[in-house]
């Protein structure tokens, strides 16, 4: 018999695998509340990624639009969330890739493009 933690681990893939996939779909559609809600429940059930400095779906984003000179205004209005939300996700950007303005933001994101 499998040790519980590791029954229960398998019970819960599919639904991981699914709120992955449902918070890249939502991501690639520009539908930021829908991901952010994905992404809440994945870390309701304790999911983290193993680089903690890795951006999540919803913080690259955020930096993508960002890079494009959009304003925390417009940046909330076209993911449908408050201003306060995109300022919480760049504070976690600016941390996680260790810069302290979003021009350095558009320089990182426009490097982050051309090397793929």
């Amino acid at each position: 018999d499998p040790a519980p933690e590791q029954s229960s681990l398998r019970a819960h893939i599919p639904i991981l695998w699914e709120h992955h996939r449902a918070a890249a779909g939502f991501a690639a559609l520009g539908a930021c509340s829908w991901e952010q809600r994905c992404a809440s429940e994945l870390a309701r059930i304790g999911t983290r990624t193993t680089d903690p400095s890795a951006l999540t779906v919803t913080e690259h984003r955020i930096a993508g639009l960002a890079a494009t000179g959009l304003t925390t205004k417009q940046m909330a209005e076209q993911c449908f969330i408050s201003p306060k939300t995109v300022e919480a996700n760049l504070t976690r950007i600016y941390q996680k890739l260790a810069i302290s303005s979003r021009a350095e933001l558009g320089a990182r994101m426009q490097n982050h493009t051309d090397a793929n």
